[in-house]
């Protein structure tokens, strides 16, 4: 349960990441030697995380930029194409979470050590049986 967890929870980290990268984009037509590139989805400028202190190399018709990365549209159809394979991901593992006593067995083994989440659901048990057992003796 915990490798699949995990594993969900980086493509979330990534995805996060992406889908930052496009809300706080800025899109720019770009003209080459007069010749139109077309649009493209760079970094704000005063985003540092995303942009590097210097400009690109002047052969590099992107050199003017000093953004870390750029999309086109093309590449955004693209990430949106994995946004929904992730939301499909979410969907498969989701039934497979056991819960103990109300939190996901998962989040117990990770926080506390694999074995906490059965440790748990087996004192539960036996407070379950305690309590059936001095309510049925109440009941004679």
């Amino acid at each position: 349960m915990r490798k699949p967890f995990k594993s969900l929870m980086l493509a979330f980290e990534e995805g996060s990441k992406r889908r930052d990268e496009i809300a706080h984009g800025m899109a720019y037509g770009v003209t080459f030697n007069s010749t139109p590139m077309g649009c493209f989805l760079f970094p704000a400028e005063y985003n540092t995380q995303r942009t590097t202190p210097w400009m690109g190399n002047a052969d590099d018709p992107f050199a003017f930029s000093r953004a870390k990365y750029r999309y086109t549209s093309t590449m955004i159809h693209g990430l949106a194409s994995k946004f929904g394979e992730l939301w499909h991901k979410v969907i498969e593992y989701t039934p497979t979470i056991r819960m103990v006593n109300g939190t996901p067995a998962v989040i117990l083994d990770a926080r506390f050590g694999d074995g906490t989440a059965q440790k748990v659901e087996a004192m539960l048990a036996e407070e379950k049986s305690k309590a059936n057992s001095a309510s049925s003796s109440e009941v004679k």
